[in-house]
């Protein structure tokens, strides 16, 4: 029983320790990436059941200009994502992550490769305006997100409710079987949602909001500076040859409401 105890602290600590394993310019050949496919066309879970979408492919292309390869480890949950970058159980992570003050007290973020532009989405039968129209409504959002951060401070100013839900689907499915009246995203995730057989007029996009300010980034670890430097160099290489635009075109990425 003691020998087993030992053993099994044994392998912990030895995890433990594999999962703080600094990056190493031109030594390590592999990097184990957070993400979470709920959020397309920025990650999602392909039909081969892999994941796939815009930050998946742009970190693909940083990876390969770097020199090593992908390990995708897919959370599922997004705060579950914001819980295991700090810890070092992944050496960075990409997830449409909004790089806010916030968060970069406990990360450490790359430069940032899309400024954000979010959007309330309703039923197809309301029509709001403004945040003061959303009064009487029901809203959801994805829990540790940006959008549940925007939402819930002024949810009782406007006098709506908000659900909260592990994934962005679950928040769309509420959404048009009655129980919830809108939801707050990203341009581009709205269009991909509104573009999907099961949302398909069924939804729209009422009316856009500025919620941080803040980008979209990369994130590490703090401490990981040499990583963030290569990543930088990359992304910033990858920007120059027109890369990250046609990215951008393949998965339809636009802001225009």
């Amino acid at each position: 029983m003691k020998k087993s105890f030992i053993a099994a602290l044994f392998a912990s600590l030895l995890a433990a320790s594999c999962a703080f394993a600094a990056y190493v310019p031109g030594q390590t050949k592999k990097l184990i990436v957070g993400t979470s496919c709920t959020y397309p066309p920025y990650e999602f879970v392909s039909p081969e059941g892999k994941p796939t979408g815009f930050d998946i492919e742009l970190m693909e292309a940083i990876a390969a200009k770097m020199g090593v390869s992908v390990e995708w480890f897919d959370t599922g949950k997004f705060d579950s994502l914001l819980a295991a970058i700090p810890t070092g159980k992944v050496d960075c992570a990409i997830a449409g992550m909004s790089a806010t003050a916030e968060r970069a007290k406990r990360m450490l973020f790359s430069d940032i490769y899309e400024v954000s532009h979010s959007a309330i989405v309703t039923k197809a039968s309301l029509s709001p305006k403004n945040d003061a129209d959303l009064k009487g409504l029901v809203g959801s959002v994805q829990q540790g997100t940006v959008q549940e951060t925007a939402l819930l401070p002024i949810k009782d100013k406007f006098g709506f409710e908000l659900k909260l839900f592990p994934k962005f689907d679950d928040c769309m499915l509420d959404m048009v079987t009655g129980r919830t009246d809108f939801s707050l995203m990203d341009i581009p995730v709205a269009h991909k949602y509104m573009a999907m057989p099961a949302f398909k007029g069924k939804i729209h996009i009422a009316y856009s909001k500025i919620i941080t300010g803040a980008g979209k980034a990369i994130a590490m670890p703090l401490g990981s500076d040499a990583l963030a430097s290569d990543i930088n160099k990359a992304l910033a290489a990858l920007e120059a040859d027109g890369t990250v635009k046609a990215l951008r075109d393949k998965w339809g990425i636009k802001f225009e409401i």
